[in-house]
């Protein structure tokens, strides 16, 4: 007989870890604060959140042994491991495969045994957090690119000069629903000769020919595929396939492999009668196609903002509180979904994620779809939100940032002001900004000073002189994103051009969860120029910045050398370095002077074209031939 107890847990947090109090209670605020679901019995039908695409994950398991005991390198390989290795192997249309206890487990195993130092790998801005944490753990170069471009993927390795070079991306992006073209994606990794990884786990048992993938659909041999057992063919696990020698290296090689005991039989035996019953059952994938175009329609017909293509419908709202409220409301009313908020998704695109299973029936779509219906009526400003203008299209947007505070920011941001001015009506924002103290004029102050147009400033200033995030803090105020955002757009449509200068670097912290850099994201400014003082240490920073940039895919179109209070012997040599350290130019190098005087001298602004009758893009200052460093 069990013997039960109650246990009463002290609520108080220990000393040391009493930060995590104030961490959370800020993050509940913010509606980001994810909290367990109360237990219950799963309802396949009412669910529009699940993973279990084929509806196999409510079957028995087939009798096995429990547990693997060790990892398979020991004692821990068993035959049913092999069966289902050669199984997800002719899946996918590979060689051999190894399975992992996870895809996460799968991810970073293979990313970080695959690439090292001296390595290049070139991921999709949207992959998943486990090819981010692989990639990381390689400690190769990693270029982020904008989301399916390409031509920024062919860029990257164009101009790699790194051993080997991978490009990993997703084959169907479970947060936007939508897919790269991986033809041409393959014809660019050959032309430059890197391998591609590409990761299958949303597309298996449901996308391609016989629910085998994007990559078999679309006649692809990827270098490495990674697929999971643990969604459309409802067990546990994952794997990666691909020729014989990338599965003797990870076997070896793949830390989260080698020193993992091995992925338990019963669910080994559960993963392999999975594959054969989403391969003998198609009718379980023509349900799940039928049935996900049935809610598109319906959904459409109701104007709501779903993206993407297949059984994923990301219904984009914008406000994490907005979200919660919607899968809130839409629960209430039979339709199990969950919101989907920052980090999983960018700030300001939080989303519902409605997805469709075998085990729904048309009475259950147009459950949900008389759910959404219900909930648009009660709250249409939220539910169907009106599409905005591209803000690309408005008033031109340079974003100024540096490699620390203090450096020189301002001084500039008020010279490209002045002289841009001269034939636009720009106007200078610092939105965010500490050590305001009321006896000299803030940064902000002198920004609106140096504008030809003037907008309405509304953003945050502090008085203590601390990074934003503790600044706010000590005031007890939270840094909104959103509300930030939101101003800037809307002195973006007023004015021909925005100078937007960020506190300290790209990286300085907001809050405890963003930095700079996600506030960057959002506004999707024209150029972004880092702005650095012509002194020792320069390489470093500068290096160390346009690298982070490039790992949450923000291209910095130049860099700014401003010439330091104190000159030092390597002052008016590092932009010749940087050219060779970096793909980045250095635009401008920026003299002693007022800042009427730097607008005054024409030859520093060779890389600017401000007439007002021009249309080039300020983006593209980077690549104009203007901006050679001299």
């Amino acid at each position: 007989m069990i013997r039960r107890e109650t246990f009463h847990v002290k609520q108080t947090t220990p000393g040391a870890l009493a930060f995590l109090d104030d961490a959370l209670s800020d993050a509940k605020q913010r509606s980001l604060l994810r909290e367990r679901p109360p237990p219950r019995l799963h309802d396949p039908a009412a669910s529009f959140c699940s993973n279990d695409y084929l509806a196999l994950a409510g079957r028995r398991a087939p009798a096995q042994a429990s547990g693997a005991a060790a990892s398979r390198l020991v004692s821990g390989d068993h035959p049913i491991h092999a069966l289902l290795e050669a199984a997800a192997a002719e899946l996918v249309g590979q060689a051999a495969s190894l399975v992992f206890t996870s895809g996460y487990a799968a991810n970073v195993g293979l990313l970080s045994a695959l690439a090292g130092p001296g390595d290049l790998i070139v991921s999709d801005s949207l992959n998943h957090a486990s090819i981010i944490d692989g990639a990381r753990l390689s400690r190769a170069r990693i270029a982020v690119v904008p989301h399916l471009e390409l031509d920024a993927v062919a860029a990257a390795l164009r101009d790699r000069v790194d051993r080997r070079a991978f490009v990993v991306t997703e084959s169907y992006f479970s947060m936007d629903a939508d897919s790269p073209n991986l033809p041409a994606l393959r014809q660019v990794c050959d032309e430059y000769g890197a391998a591609l990884v590409v990761d299958e786990a949303h597309a298996l048992g449901v996308l391609g020919r016989e629910g085998r993938g994007l990559c078999v659909e679309a006649g692809v041999c990827a270098d490495a595929v990674v697929g999971t057992f643990g969604k459309a063919f409802g067990a546990g696990g994952a794997f990666v396939a691909g020729c014989p020698a990338l599965i003797a290296w990870l076997w070896n090689r793949a830390r989260s492999f080698v020193f993992s005991t091995g992925l338990s039989p019963v669910v080994a035996a559960a993963a392999l009668d999975g594959i054969t019953r989403a391969r003998q059952e198609p009718w379980r994938r023509e349900r799940v196609i039928g049935m996900a175009r049935k809610l598109r329609e319906e959904l459409a017909m109701l104007e709501a903002d779903i993206r993407g293509f297949g059984h994923i419908l990301p219904w984009i709202v914008g406000d994490a509180a907005d979200a919660i409220r919607l899968a809130h409301e839409l629960g209430g009313r039979g339709a199990e979904v969950r919101a989907i908020r920052p980090p999983s998704v960018p700030p300001g695109t939080a989303r519902l994620r409605l997805t469709v299973t075998a085990a729904h029936r048309e009475s259950d779509v147009e459950r949900v779809a008389e759910a959404v219906r219900a909930v648009r009526r009660k709250s249409p400003a939220v539910a169907s939100p009106e599409p905005k203008e591209d803000v690309r299209q408005r008033g031109r947007l340079v974003l100024v940032t540096g490699t620390g505070t203090g450096i020189g920011k301002t001084h500039f941001a008020e010279a490209l002001l002045l002289r841009w001015g001269r034939s636009a009506r720009v106007a200078g924002v610092k939105p965010i900004e500490s050590g305001v103290d009321g006896r000299s004029l803030s940064d902000a102050q002198r920004l609106a000073a140096a504008s030809t147009f003037h907008v309405k400033q509304s953003g945050h200033a502090f008085s203590a002189p601390l990074s934003p995030h503790l600044a706010a803090r000590d005031e007890g105020i939270a840094i909104r994103l959103e509300v930030v955002a939101t101003s800037i757009a809307q002195a973006r449509e007023l004015a021909e051009g925005l100078v937007v200068e960020l506190p300290g670097g790209l990286f300085t912290p907001l809050d405890d969860w963003t930095f700079n850099a996600d506030l960057a994201r959002m506004l999707a400014p024209d150029a972004v120029l880092l702005v650095a003082p012509d002194r020792l240490g320069v390489l470093h920073d500068v290096t160390a910045a346009t690298r982070a940039a490039a790992t949450v895919a923000l291209s910095i179109a130049g860099i700014v050398l401003v010439a330091p209070e104190s000159p030092d012997p390597s002052t008016g040599r590092n932009a010749a370095e940087l050219g060779r350290l970096i793909p980045v130019p250095v635009l401008a190098l920026l003299p002693r002077g007022t800042p009427s005087e730097l607008a005054d001298m024409p030859d520093i602004w060779d890389f600017l074209d401000v007439q007002a009758e021009s249309q080039q893009d300020l983006g593209s200052a980077a690549t104009h031939p203007s901006a050679a460093t001299r």
